[in-house]
Formats: C-alpha cells, sequence, structure tokens
C-alpha cells in the first residue's frame, strides 16, 4: 500500500514529455518533434501544429532546456556571479530589473552567491551559461576553466567597471563627487565616512575617492573616518571628525544606513541646530524619508544600469546592436531633503 502510494507520487512527478504529447495528439513522434523544436524545411498544416500545442498545452509539456542547448548549441542562460557584500536595495532592484530584461529577449537569469571566495564554477559546469556577469574579476584558474567549458563571455557589471563609466568614472566615483559638491555649494567642510567591513571597500573606496577629488578641485581639505555600523562606531565617526568642534560640517556617508546611524549619533551627541553636521547618503531606502531629519541622499537609475548591462549581454551573445544612450552620465539623481 506504501509502496504504491509512493509509486503514484513520483509518477505524478514524471516529466512530461514529446512522446506523451504525440500519444495526446494521436501523431507520430517525428510530427510532434517537428511542430515543438519548430524545425526548417518541414512543411506541416496548420491544423495538425495546433493540434500538437493544444496537447501540449493539455499536459503542461516544457521543452528540455538539455535537449535545447545540444540542438542549439545555445543554454540562453546568463549567470550573475554576486558579490560577496552584504546585499543591498540598489543591487536587488537592478538584478530584478535585469532578469526582466534579459527574459524579455529570451534568456534566463540565473544568480549566485560568491560567498567565501566561492565564485559558483560548480554551477558554471552544471548548466553552462552562455555568459557570466561578474562583479570581480576571476582568477587565472577560473579563467580557465570557463574557457574549457565554452563559456567565452564574461562581463564586469561592478560599478567601479568600465560598462558603466562615464566621463567623469565609475558610479562609485561620481558619487563621491556628488556628494561632496552638494555639501562645498552649501559652504561645507567635507569629511567622509567609509563602512569598517572590509567587504564593502569596492565601492567605498571610489567613492572617498570622488569625494576627495571634489575637496581637491575646490581646494578644500576632506576628512575621512572609518565606521562600524554600531551606535559606538557612529560616535567615535563624528569624534574623529571633529563635529563637535565644527572642523566638519558636511558628511558623505557611505550610504543611506551608515548616514541615519551618523544623524541618530548626533542628536545623542548634543549636536542639533546649527551644531548638526549635514548628512548625504546613497541609495533613498525606503526609510530615509522617515530619517530625523529626512535624509538628503544619492539614487541609482535602476532603469538605466540595467539597461547598459542587459544591453552589452546581449550584443555580445547575439552579434546585434542595441541602441544605447550616448553615455550612461545620467544614473545618478541627488534627492534632497532636511538632512543637507
Amino acid at each position: 500500500m506504501e509502496q504504491s502510494r509512493v509509486h503514484r507520487a513520483g509518477a505524478a512527478r514524471r516529466r512530461v514529455t514529446s512522446t506523451d504529447v504525440a500519444n495526446e495528439a494521436g501523431l507520430s513522434r517525428a510530427t510532434v518533434s517537428f511542430v515543438l523544436n519548430d524545425a526548417p524545411n518541414q512543411t506541416i498544416p496548420e491544423v495538425t501544429r495546433r493540434r500538437v500545442w493544444d496537447a501540449a498545452r493539455k499536459l503542461g509539456y516544457m521543452p528540455s532546456a538539455a535537449a535545447r542547448t545540444l540542438r542549439t548549441g545555445r543554454s540562453e542562460v546568463v549567470l550573475f556571479v554576486l558579490p560577496d557584500t552584504p546585499v543591498g536595495p540598489a543591487l536587488v532592484r537592478v538584478t530584478e530589473r535585469l532578469a526582466g530584461l534579459l527574459d524579455d529577449a529570451g534568456l534566463t537569469m540565473l544568480t549566485v552567491p560568491r560567498t567565501g571566495g566561492r565564485s559558483g564554477r560548480s554551477v558554471w559546469s552544471r548548466v553552462t551559461p552562455d555568459a557570466v556577469l561578474t562583479f570581480e574579476a576571476f582568477s587565472d584558474g577560473e579563467r580557465a576553466l570557463l574557457e574549457q567549458l565554452g563559456i567565452e563571455h564574461v562581463v564586469d557589471v561592478s560599478m567601479s567597471g568600465d560598462l558603466l563609466a562615464g566621463q567623469d568614472g565609475s558610479i562609485d566615483t561620481r558619487i563621491g563627487r556628488l556628494q561632496a559638491g552638494e555639501l562645498l555649494a552649501g559652504g561645507r567642510r567635507i569629511g567622509v565616512v567609509s563602512p569598517a567591513d572590509p567587504r564593502l571597500q569596492r565601492f567605498a573606496v571610489p567613492r572617498r575617492s570622488g569625494a576627495e577629488e571634489a575637496c581637491a578641485d575646490a581646494g578644500v581639505e576632506c576628512m575621512n573616518a572609518v565606521m562600524p555600523l554600531t551606535p559606538d562606531g557612529a560616535r567615535t565617526a563624528l569624534a574623529e571628525l571633529g563635529c563637535a568642534d565644527g572642523a566638519v560640517t558636511g558628511i558623505c556617508a557611505y550610504n543611506d544606513e551608515y548616514a541615519m546611524a551618523l544623524l541618530a549619533a548626533a542628536r545623542d551627541s548634543g549636536l542639533t541646530g546649527d551644531r548638526r553636521p549635514a548628512v548625504i547618503g546613497v541609495d533613498d531606502i525606503p526609510t530615509a524619508p522617515f530619517a530625523d531629519p529626512p535624509l538628503t541622499t544619492v539614487v541609482l537609475d535602476v532603469d538605466e544600469v540595467a539597461g547598459e548591462i542587459a544591453a552589452e549581454v546581449i550584443e555580445r551573445l547575439t552579434g546585434t546592436e542595441i541602441e544605447r544612450s550616448p553615455r550612461p552620465e545620467g544614473m545618478l539623481t541627488l534627492v534632497r531633503r532636511e538632512s543637507a
């Protein structure tokens, strides 16, 4: 009895095959195969095609990805290797939008985290993607494996990479310049607060460099502090920057979370009113307007970033040139609120 139930459960999960479709439609396997695979140079009446597809829909037939790969030489899969960092809201939004754009182009995007130094190489060999998107360079050994698997297209999609760079440098560099430029325009003395988390340095370093470049262009000093994301870390960062003495009156925070921690620490330290440093974050997270005071922040244009990456992938895989904006200069917007 128990074995019978197990057998029936296993049978219910069995994949529907083209043979099942042929039996349901009352047609030969060859005819059904020609229709399902849209075989060229085959003249099949439209009524027969409809009969095949009606049977396929009734049975819930799904084409075999493995068979399609063997037939076409392409998996139509794009593997996105996520960075070994805490995944913030901007990256989540870009990933979701990118998956949709690639799906519109007939491509399936899979994501795999690069955690603990692992790059997802086991996934490469199992699905053999047509392209791999990565936030960081692969090692020589990883490159060799990619070549061995026949994966020719590796695209650097990091915010500091060349793909998303504009005339003023990478996106992260421009974030720092935009933050500092806004504070300098308000007559502020600039400080930069960067995260202590080593996994975030690929983003933090160019952001700090951008702010320093803006200050150098203006002929003013730029102070720096490294901050763990804790209440004590935020209070210590304000003290290191000399905010109580007015040494720094405007802060370029790594992101909105760090900015909101600094605003809270300023309140706790009695730095209110004119004594409170202006603070600008990055990402415009949903709670940014509810900060005290509401947070000024830099927001990334998700549609432009995802569109640029998708266009690069589609061009490489199809050889078809995709119309793009002249350069991705408009990917950043400053959202002004009361914190700066």
